[in-house]
């Protein structure tokens, strides 16, 4: 299992979730490790690209995949909404600050918002628009135990 898999375990038994939202999901494997753990929760994953999806959660009705844009399939989710989100996605700076606006409000108050590759060296425009969005004492770190100075970063909403 990996790191990022393990920090959301974390995360998702601390503030139990009924539906989780994962933008840029890529194969999707975060989320079945999730949904393993959990099998009750609703998956919704969201990437622009899906070819790199695993073709048999493409027929899992557990799972609703969204091809397009972060942005866009916001757009389709009512405002609070979500327990948990997962945003792992483009990581420059102005694609993950929208990505925050665009999904905050689709968070449940006390609920869970959150993402990966918080590491000022790899990827500072992952910290620079968390660091601007949310105030340092709400900024909860947990260790990606599979690269160096990599953290996925939480915040209740």
């Amino acid at each position: 299992m990996s790191g990022r898999s393990n920090a959301l375990i974390q995360i998702a038994e601390k503030y139990p979730c009924q539906t989780y939202v994962e933008v840029g999901c890529r194969a999707g494997n975060t989320a079945v490790q999730l949904h393993k753990r959990f099998p009750l929760i609703e998956v919704i994953l969201i990437d622009i690209n899906d070819s790199t999806l695993r073709k048999d959660l493409l027929k899992d009705v557990r799972y609703k995949f969204y091809h397009m844009s972060s942005i866009d399939a916001s757009n389709r989710i009512l405002d609070n909404s979500i327990d948990l989100i997962y945003i792992d996605a483009d990581h420059a700076y102005k694609y993950v600050l929208a990505d925050i606006k665009a999904w905050l409000p689709k968070v449940k108050k006390g609920k869970i918002i959150c993402g990966h590759d918080y590491s000022k060296i790899q990827h500072p425009g992952v910290v620079q628009a968390v660091d601007e969005r949310f105030d340092a004492d709400e900024i909860n770190l947990i260790t990606d135990t599979d690269y160096n100075d990599v953290y996925v970063w939480w915040v209740r909403a």
